[in-house]
């Protein structure tokens, strides 16, 4: 027989100064040779935190399904058909609502993962690959459709702590949970940063370049609000 357990879990959001509870609640049903989890709205902000996983901090509420079966076998089955994250978020940035499909693979030991994030501004953009949880390791490919570049500010804080936009291309994001890398072309629009050193806001539009631990630009000339203009 089957053993249904209904288990509420107690998340907490920090929003700036102010703290609210929320709920996330997990269903689990239990049988012989599996279970199945059903989470609604589930907190993943917390989870991620939990994770420590450097610059991938992944968060926002989700709701779905998941299917695990010969847990005891070589080849275990383990599956989510879709998983509905609302208010996706990257790096404390806001991207959209997501859907998500994911698969436990055998053969690279991997959760591979598939995901289409319906931005605010009514474009999409994708993101496929797969988590290595037995060699705490990731490896992912975005396809960006003007998507918000504020995902991007952990790896541009050796010269900016403020930077806004958008950003559409092709990036890889790889690496260890403690050592995350990003390479790819990605071309910036309305790209407004803060250049800390001389403490003044730039605007630009323009590509970027992203290589192992670098972000090039390429004789960029960015404008301040007076309509000055320095070259990066």
């Amino acid at each position: 027989t089957s053993l249904n357990l209904l288990v509420l879990i107690f998340f907490r959001l920090d929003f700036g100064i102010s703290y609210f509870g929320h709920f996330g609640i997990v269903a689990f049903t239990f049988c012989s040779v599996g279970f199945y989890l059903q989470l609604l709205d589930v907190n993943l902000d917390y989870i991620f935190e939990t994770l420590d996983i450097g610059n991938a901090m992944f968060g926002g509420i989700a709701t779905g399904k998941f299917y695990a079966s010969n847990l005891f076998s070589k080849e275990p089955h383990l599956r989510t058909p879709g998983l509905h994250v609302e208010r996706i978020s990257y790096n404390q940035a806001m991207l959209g609502n997501a859907d998500i499909v994911s698969e436990w693979d055998n053969a690279t030991r991997g959760v591979a993962i598939k995901a289409e994030i319906k931005q605010p501004n009514g474009r999409s953009s994708y993101i496929d690959g797969a988590i290595f949880p037995l060699n705490d390791s990731l490896d992912f490919h975005f396809s960006a459709d003007k998507i918000d570049v504020r995902f991007m500010r952990p790896f541009m804080e050796a010269f900016t702590s403020d930077v806004s936009g958008y950003a559409s291309g092709k990036a890889r994001l790889y690496g260890t949970f403690k050592y995350i890398d990003m390479v790819g072309e990605v071309y910036a629009e309305d790209l407004k940063l803060k250049l800390d050193f001389v403490n003044t806001y730039y605007s630009c539009t323009d590509s970027i370049h992203l290589t192992p631990g670098r972000i090039d630009f390429h004789d960029v000339v960015l404008k301040d609000i007076f309509g000055n203009k320095a070259q990066l």
